[in-house]
């Protein structure tokens, strides 16, 4: 699982929509049907269960939305006290 993979689970998820995802992240619809669909491929789940229009996550989301969003704000955290110690 990549980071960009994650955000765009995470993103999606709290959106409730791909095409509002994919304007959020400033990226095409496609691609983030095509993240998605990698991984559930890689985790062997389905994710999101939906219409064109709105998407929700499936009970097996649920725990990977958890750790996924825990591990970007980790990754946030890892990245502000760099910039803190950097500036001294």
């Amino acid at each position: 699982m990549e980071n960009q993979t994650l955000k765009t689970f995470v993103t999606a998820a709290r959106l409730k929509c791909f095409s509002a995802a994919a304007r959020a992240l400033n990226i095409v619809q496609p691609a983030i049907s095509r993240q998605i669909s990698d991984l559930e491929q890689e985790l062997g789940v389905s994710l999101f269960w939906g219409t064109t229009r709105e998407v929700w996550i499936t009970t097996a989301g649920e725990t990977p939305l958890r750790e996924a969003a825990e591990i970007l704000a980790h990754e946030e955290r890892a990245r502000q006290l760099v910039r803190q110690t950097g500036e001294g």
